[in-house]
């Protein structure tokens, strides 16, 4: 008795959503669909492109993943590790399916061959993500290789654009001045959404005003009260150098990449100082070096 097919042998296979589930049919090879019990695991997912996520166009892929024809996802084994994943896309084909059923939607998976926006960024080398989760908290995906199997199907190695171990809650209760302590909460929540948003260029602007509030909480000497974060972190490589500083060295070097990726996001001008638009990748280090600027002073 042959084995009865799975999601994992097939092209193609066609879906019909239910009140409360979905169900699934494979095409066998007698011509006819057969069910799959249980259904196989499947998650929605929409394709952004590098530019739309370095410049926050990620409505028209949030469009696709909440509208009624999202691109689907199945995840395969792979021995790469976490946080990584490996999956399959399919994406509705159009043309009538076999039994006529209008219920049935056909889903083909993504071949190297297919004329699918991400298979043609790969091609040019070009960075590609997908986004999948929910309405209000989506989750990305970049793109790290794409093998072929036999068929010709792709299987797409994915790596979450996120921080790995989530932010951590600062203890701002530390500050004593109600002013300061208020607008330091507002800053780090500001990146916390950032970071939710996926928005690389809000969460260098909250990374920037975050330091700024810090530095003028934090230093034996900030200075004058005009004084912008440039001058803020001389005062602090000074107290640094007098090895004085509630600070770390490494806090320090982290603010100032915060200030110099805060220039280019202030003056579109200055990407060239950088080489490239903030990668989303990019400003999540930038993330993480605001936690260690905040151990640094205690209060995480």
């Amino acid at each position: 008795m042959n084995a009865p097919l799975t999601i994992q042998d097939v092209s193609e296979f066609y879906l019909a959503e239910d009140q409360a589930s979905f169900h699934v049919r494979l095409p066998g090879l007698d011509g006819r669909l057969h069910p799959v019990i249980p259904a196989p695991p499947l998650t929605k997912a929409a394709y952004a492109s590098a530019y739309e996520v370095c410049s926050r166009q990620l409505q028209p892929a949030q469009n696709v993943l909440n509208g009624p024809y999202p691109l689907l996802m199945h995840d395969v084994p792979h021995s790469f590790g976490a946080p990584f994943r490996a999956v399959r896309i399919f994406s509705r084909y159009v043309p009538p399916i076999p039994d006529g059923s209008a219920n049935w939607i056909r889903y083909l998976a993504t071949t190297s061959r297919a004329p699918y926006r991400w298979i043609e960024d790969l091609g040019h080398a070009e960075p590609g993500y997908f986004l999948t989760g929910l309405p209000n908290a989506p989750e990305l995906w970049e793109i790290s290789s794409c093998e072929r199997d036999p068929a010709d199907r792709c299987v797409f190695v994915l790596s979450p654009v996120r921080l790995p171990h989530g932010l951590p809650t600062p203890d701002f209760t530390k500050i004593a001045d109600p002013i300061l302590r208020t607008e330091a909460q507002q800053h780090w929540a500001n990146l916390e959404q950032a970071v939710v948003a996926h928005n690389p260029y809000a969460l260098v602007n909250s990374a920037a005003s975050l330091s700024e509030a810090l530095l003028r909480i934090f230093l034996a000497a900030p200075g004058p009260a005009r004084s912008n974060l440039s001058d803020l972190l001389d005062s602090l490589k000074r107290e640094l150098d007098k090895s004085n500083s509630a600070f770390s060295p490494l806090s320090y070097h982290f603010m100032q990449a915060v200030r110099i990726m805060h220039q280019s996001t202030q003056h579109p001008g200055r990407v060239a100082g950088i080489g490239r638009p903030i990668n989303p990748r990019l400003a999540l280090s930038i993330a993480e070096g605001m936690v260690e600027v905040l151990a640094s002073v205690g209060l995480v």
